[in-house]
């Protein structure tokens, strides 16, 4: 989080939102990256709050967020619910200056993290629940009009990192706007229809759900936005994690495709001819991760654990996903 914004945020503000929702005990930090957020206790529950400055979101931002992760949970779509206030609003606003902070609250997605390495939670039953949800997100996305929000939600190049990444990116790394601006015209030439290209959630890998007893729940819609189906697949894929870097990669890629892709089919069907794109996709999502650790300062790449060095390593030295032939492992299933 940029140190103007972090200077503008007083305990009392935190204290003012957490009671616009009835909560009073145990508030703690979990994230302040991009917004903050808190876990709180409510009426006996734990939930989460989060505070988002209005240069990162407007007011309209926000609700048209928590509209469309209603309308997923209204048709049982396994989400992270808003919830709200005392005074029945899902946003509550405290002015500061010439700018404003955004409150909004949400129930805690059931059970943890997964763990990657333990073979009871990271197998085939959740590859294939978590492309059956994201199916059902898209299917269901293509019937979602709206028309009733004063602002609808970002298109995917509007994205922060997109238009202020010459902001970001230091002098002497001037090869990443290049390939940037590379990995961008190819994209901007694809075609957009209602099979492929709607609202999405743009971040669905394991650091945005929790897992209970093999049950999936998506939460951080912050960074949802109008864009291909074929990306919110790619976002999925959790590039930076061994299991894709290892020696045994092909086989364990195969393993988690096939049976993810397969979920993904049962509740909606996507052309052939865009895992063609799947790699360009990683691509884009790697630099833009690049671009992005130069956004965040010191303090928030050591919370990140290397995470800068795992995506500019990737970046300058490719990854074993941006050669796998998806286009083939897509067509084996016969769809």
């Amino acid at each position: 989080m940029e140190k103007e914004i972090s200077d503008l945020l007083k305990t009392e503000y935190i204290e003012k939102a957490t009671k616009q929702w009835d909560g009073h005990e145990n508030v703690t930090l979990i994230d302040d990256v991009e917004n903050f957020v808190y876990d709180f206790v409510c009426e006996g529950k734990r939930r989460i709050l989060r505070l988002t400055h209005s240069t990162h979101r407007s007011e309209d931002d926000i609700e048209a967020e928590l509209d469309w992760i209603n309308f997923l949970y209204d048709n049982d779509v396994k989400v992270s619910k808003p919830v709200p206030s005392k005074n029945m609003r899902f946003t509550e606003v405290t002015p500061v200056d010439d700018s404003y902070f955004v409150a909004c609250v949400f129930e805690r997605a059931p059970g943890n993290f997964v763990d990657t390495s333990n073979p009871h939670e990271w197998n085939t039953n959740l590859f294939r629940d978590w492309g059956k949800t994201i199916g059902k997100m898209h299917a269901l996305t293509k019937k979602y009009y709206p028309k009733h929000l004063r602002k609808k939600r970002h298109e995917w190049y509007e994205d922060d990192v997109i238009i202020n990444s010459s902001k970001y990116v230091p002098p002497h790394e001037s090869q990443i706007l290049k390939d940037l601006e590379l990995t961008l015209g190819r994209i901007r030439t694809l075609p957009k229809t209602p099979d492929s290209y709607a609202l999405v959630h743009n971040d669905l890998n394991p650091t945005n759900f929790f897992v209970d007893n093999g049950d999936i729940t998506f939460f951080d819609f912050d960074d949802s936005c109008y864009n291909w189906f074929i990306c919110d697949i790619a976002t999925s894929i959790p590039l930076y994690s061994p299991i894709f870097l290892n020696a045994d990669w092909k086989d364990a890629t195969k393993e988690f495709f096939y049976h993810f892709l397969t979920g993904y089919n049962e509740e909606n069907k996507i052309d052939v001819f865009w895992f063609e794109y799947l790699p360009t996709f990683l691509r884009l999502l790697n630099i833009c991760s690049v671009i992005f650790s130069y956004k965040i300062d010191e303090k928030n790449r050591t919370l990140y654990n290397g995470f800068f060095e795992k995506v500019l390593n990737i970046y300058k030295n490719g990854h074993n996903l941006y050669r796998f032939n998806f286009h083939a492992m897509y067509e084996s299933l016969g769809t």
